[in-house]
């Protein structure tokens, strides 16, 4: 349920070229594909628009192993496993 929920929660429209359910961007250490999407975000409290780099996975699968390894490795979420 938690994981239906979560991808439903954080989806964006156009995101669907990248198989990316749970909208995780493609930061410096990714060494896989990306996809650069507009995105609005919050900074210093107001929305801005942003073009900002997703990770690309070649199924959903795929996209759901790599957030359970960004829990897994991820202190915050330890509690979970």
């Amino acid at each position: 349920m938690l994981l239906i929920s979560s991808s439903k929660f954080k989806s964006i429209d156009g995101l669907a070229d990248t198989n990316n359910i749970f909208n995780i961007k493609a930061g410096k250490s990714w060494k896989g594909e990306k996809s650069t999407h507009n995105v609005w975000e919050v900074v210093n409290g107001k929305k801005i628009w942003v073009d900002a780099n997703f990770r690309k996975y070649d199924s959903y699968g795929d996209s759901v192993k790599d957030w359970l390894k960004f829990l897994k490795g991820n202190k915050r979420y330890k509690a979970l496993f």
